[in-house]
């Protein structure tokens, strides 16, 4: 009987490998590896039902000292008979899902608003300019004509009336007046063109979205 018993003790204990617990960066852990090694970068582990193979760069560490579960041991139906293991199917390695690729349509889109968005600030930038420019002279101007009425004076005199300064701006601001009008006006035309380019394409990119949700 005790010759029995230590055959047995024998035979389990070269059954219990020392398992390992592999420990992976995206949190997922594969237990029960009962031998490993590194190869060219990556991680060769032996499980019951076949070997399992991941980069290493995906391993946060490989800790051992646990042994299999003893109910995977079936106990021997007969005196000498070895312990088979029952069949195991590996953990499966989870792996978090790709992120999908953005559609290039998409891209092009944005692109093209953000380039959108910057003529029109340049372009209202622009008319302020202009705008400003004209409300000044039309200030002086109005200003000249009341003080040359107030001198019985005809109104075509009326720069003669502002102060120095007033008058040194006028004429300096005056040609600039000219040559931005034309650009004033082109640029209103450029804005209604560029607010419906961006209409069509807000709505684009909108029915891409659509499509894809």
């Amino acid at each position: 009987m005790a010759v029995f018993l230590t055959l047995v003790f024998l035979l389990f204990s070269s059954s219990a490998i020392e398992a390992a617990t592999v420990y992976l960066k995206n949190g997922s852990v594969i237990r029960d590896v009962t031998d490993y090694e590194k190869v060219d970068g990556k991680v060769r582990m032996k499980v019951y039902g076949g070997i399992l193979e991941i980069s290493a760069e995906d391993v946060e560490k490989i800790e051992a000292g646990e042994t299999p579960p003893a109910e995977r041991l079936e106990p021997a139906r007969s005196e000498g008979q070895r312990v088979a293991p029952k069949p195991y199917t590996p953990v499966e390695t989870y792996l978090p899902p790709e992120e999908p690729k953005p559609d290039p349509r998409l891209l092009n889109i944005e692109t093209r608003l953000k380039q959108i968005e910057k003529e029109t600030g340049e372009l209202d930038g622009l008319k302020k300019d202009y705008d400003r420019i004209r409300l000044r002279i039309e200030v002086l101007f109005q200003k000249g004509i009341k003080r040359a009425r107030a001198a019985g004076k005809d109104d075509s005199q009326w720069l003669n009336f502002l102060d120095s300064q007033e008058r040194f701006w006028v004429q300096t601001n005056t040609l600039k007046k000219k040559q931005m009008e034309k650009e004033a006006s082109d640029a209103d035309a450029r804005l209604a063109e560029l607010a419906r380019e961006k209409e069509a394409l807000l709505k684009e990119k909108a029915e891409i979205e659509g499509l894809a949700q």
